[in-house]
C-alpha cells in the first residue's frame, strides 16, 4: 500500500512541479518592462532550429521548428495570442510529427494575475480537457491557492489542492491535498498527503527544499522525506550548486546529481557542469558553455522570455550561443538577433526596479513616476517617496519582501514586488 500511494504521489508530483514552472514562466513573460530594442529571431544547432515571428507590438506570435536529416523539415508550430494588455491569453503547438497538438488557455484576475490555466489535446477530431489550474491571491498578490483537475471526456476532475504559507513574503511551505473518491458515496475527498518546505538564508536566498509526505503507520501519521534540494551561493548572490538528494528509510539522504555554475560580473552563467553520484563519489556527467553580448540586456528583448526554459542557468545579457558536452552527446546552438524598428518603447507602462534583492538604493526604472510607495507583505505603508523618483535608500527597511507601488503622472499605476536583504 505504501508503495502504491508513494508512486501515485511521486507522479502527481511531477505534474505539478511541471506545470508550475509552466506558471511561473508566464507570468515572468507578463510582468516584463517590455522596453524592447530588439528581437530573438531564430535559435539554430546543427539538428534543429526555431524561427520565431513578431505583431506590431514585437509580441512573439510564431514559432516554427524543423529537426534535419539530410534536409530541415518542419516538425511543429507554435502560435501565441495576447490580449489589449500584452498578456498571454492563449498558446497552440501543431506537431508534425507524430505528436499530439496541444493547446493552453490563460485567464487573469481583475489584477492581472493568472486566475486559470487550463490546457487541452486534439484527438478523434475534436479538443478534449488535458489539465486546468485555477489560483487565488491575497490582497498584495501572493498565491494563497492553486487547484489542479485532470479532464475526463468534457469535464473537469479534481486532483489536488496546494496551499501556500509565507514569511516575510517568501514562500515558507506548501501543504498538498490529494482527492480520492469515497467508495461508499461516490464523492471526492480531500487530504492532506505531501508538504514543499523551505528555508532561507540571511539574506533571503532559498537554500533548500524539502519534499515530505504524510504516511499513515500503525500508530499514528508521520511525514516521510522523500527528496531535498540543496542551494548554494557566491558573494555576489549569484546561486552557484545545487545538489538534489533522495530519501532512503536506511540510509537517509542520499546523493543522486547536482549542478554547479561559474558566473561572470555581469550575473551571466557562464559555465555549468553537472555530477551524478556513484556510490562514494561525484562524476562529471555534462559541461555547458555560455556567451553573451555585453552591450545589451536580456530582458530588452522580445521573445526570449518565452523561449528561455532553463531555470539553472541565469541570463542577464544578450546570450549569443550555448554549447552542451555531455557523455552520450554534444551539441551547440547560436541565437540571431535583428532590431525592434517602428516604436522605441513598447508600453512601458510596468515599472521596474534594481538590483533585486537590494541591500541600500533600490533603482526605479519608469518614466514620469510621481510617487513611490513601499508596503510591506501585510499591506502597511513603510515608506512614500514624492516627485520625479528615480533612486530610493531602503537600508532602513527590515529584511524581507516589500511590494512597490508606482504613480504616474497620468495617474497609471504599477506594482513591483523586491526584496530587502
Amino acid at each position: 500500500m505504501k508503495r502504491t500511494l508513494l508512486l501515485a504521489a511521486i507522479v502527481l508530483c511531477f505534474f505539478a512541479t511541471v506545470q508550475a514552472q509552466t506558471i511561473e514562466k508566464i507570468e515572468k513573460f507578463n510582468s516584463q518592462t517590455r522596453a524592447y530594442k530588439e528581437k530573438m529571431d531564430s535559435v539554430v544547432s546543427q539538428d534543429y532550429k526555431r524561427i520565431m515571428q513578431y505583431d506590431e507590438r514585437f509580441n512573439l506570435t510564431k514559432e516554427t521548428f524543423y529537426v534535419f536529416d539530410g534536409t530541415w523539415t518542419i516538425s511543429g508550430i507554435d502560435e501565441y495570442s495576447y490580449d489589449a494588455q500584452n498578456r498571454l491569453i492563449s498558446n497552440t503547438h501543431y506537431s508534425f510529427d507524430g505528436y499530439t497538438d496541444e493547446r493552453s488557455n490563460y485567464q487573469y484576475n481583475e489584477n492581472g494575475l493568472l486566475s486559470e490555466w487550463a490546457s487541452y489535446i486534439f484527438e478523434d477530431g475534436q479538443w478534449k480537457n488535458r489539465t486546468r489550474q485555477t489560483f487565488e491571491y491575497n490582497s498584495q498578490g501572493l498565491r494563497l491557492s492553486s487547484l489542479h483537475y485532470h479532464g475526463e471526456e468534457n469535464t473537469w476532475l479534481p486532483d489536488m489542492y496546494l496551499e501556500y504559507t509565507y514569511f516575510n513574503g517568501l514562500i515558507e511551505k506548501t501543504d498538498l491535498y490529494y482527492y480520492w473518491i469515497d467508495v461508499e458515496t461516490e464523492e471526492p475527498q480531500l487530504e492532506l498527503h505531501e508538504r514543499y518546505r523551505y528555508t532561507y538564508n540571511e539574506k533571503m536566498l532559498c537554500t533548500s527544499f524539502i519534499d515530505e509526505y504524510l504516511y499513515n503507520t500503525d500508530e499514528a501519521y508521520e511525514w516521510v522525506p522523500a527528496q531535498k534540494e540543496e542551494y548554494g551561493y557566491d558573494e555576489q548572490d549569484n546561486r552557484i550548486s545545487y545538489i538534489y538528494s533522495n530519501y532512503d528509510e536506511t540510509l537517509g539522504y542520499v546523493f543522486s546529481y547536482k549542478t554547479e555554475l561559474v558566473f561572470d560580473d555581469h550575473h551571466n552563467t557562464i559555465n555549468s557542469n553537472s555530477y551524478e553520484y556513484n556510490e562514494s563519489s561525484w562524476v562529471l556527467d555534462g559541461h555547458g558553455e555560455f556567451t553573451y553580448d555585453l552591450s545589451a540586456q536580456a530582458e530588452n528583448i522580445a521573445g526570449f522570455d518565452l523561449y528561455w526554459e532553463d531555470d539553472a542557468i541565469v541570463v542577464t545579457n544578450k546570450l549569443t550561443s550555448a554549447s552542451w558536452d555531455y557523455v552520450s552527446d554534444a551539441w551547440s546552438i547560436t541565437y540571431y538577433y535583428s532590431k525592434c524598428t517602428g516604436v522605441e518603447e513598447q508600453n512601458g507602462h510596468q515599472v521596474f526596479c534594481w538590483p533585486n534583492p537590494v541591500q541600500e538604493t533600490l533603482n526605479i526604472r519608469m518614466e514620469d513616476v510621481q510617487q513611490i510607495v513601499i508596503f510591506d507583505m501585510e499591506g502597511r505603508q513603510i515608506l512614500e517617496v514624492n516627485n520625479n523618483v528615480e533612486a530610493v535608500n531602503v537600508s532602513a527597511l527590515p529584511k524581507g519582501c516589500y511590494l512597490l507601488k508606482a504613480t504616474l503622472e497620468n495617474g497609471g499605476v504599477s506594482t513591483q514586488k523586491f526584496v530587502k536583504q
